[in-house]
């Protein structure tokens, strides 16, 4: 009974809410809009980090907050996991500086024809956000698609998609067979004879 009241009032209140829309669509158009926001990824350093991890701490005072345990940031395509991160930011929260401490793992799927995948593991990770730049340490070691390099550091120019090592540097470059510089040359095939 109560749900046939219900209905007999809504559907004489119709038409007074109909006599009102013309109002109301006045009004919605008078009204400024919200501004639609942009979150869409963007270059460089202005990508936003989203960061995973067991606790966060954010230090009173300190420009700095502190992930630790099964931490995962992540930039745009690039990934990095690790044992506790720490944040330093500048003025207005702007990030300066993410460090990786432990079991640091970088990961970056191939975006042919730029790069085939990358990877770098080390113990300690530093990411400076203004030059796109990811420096790893402690035994360092790293590889794109085949290759593997090692060194006392291990870079990733994440702006250039430049990789690098430095010192005591050990490098194996795969090459298929076919385009091997140092393989030898092939033997010429036989000529027919002139008819």
């Amino acid at each position: 009974m109560s749900a046939i009241a219900a209905s007999l009032i809504l559907m004489m209140s119709m038409p007074a809410l109909a006599a009102d829309a013309p109002k109301q669509a006045a009004a919605a158009k008078a009204a400024p809009k919200p501004k639609k926001i942009d979150t869409s990824p963007k270059k460089g350093s202005d990508s936003p980090v989203h960061i995973t991890a067991d606790t966060f701490d954010a230090l009173p005072g300190d420009k700095q907050v502190i992930w630790k345990g099964n931490v995962v940031a992540v930039r745009e395509d690039m990934r990095v996991t690790c044992n506790s991160l720490t944040a330093d930011y500048v003025e207005q929260k702007k990030l300066k500086r993410l460090t990786c401490n432990g079991n640091v793992h970088m990961s970056q799927p191939a975006s042919l024809p730029q790069h085939a995948e990358r990877e770098a593991w080390g113990s300690l990770a530093v990411f400076e956000n203004d030059s796109g730049l990811l420096t790893i340490t402690g035994s360092p070691h790293g590889r794109e698609g085949d290759n593997r390099m090692k060194g006392d550091k291990v870079f990733f120019d994440t702006t250039s998609d430049h990789l690098r090592a430095e010192g005591h540097v050990e490098t194996w470059i795969e090459t298929p067979p076919d385009k091997n510089p140092l393989a030898p040359a092939a033997p010429a095939a036989p000529k027919e004879p002139k008819k």
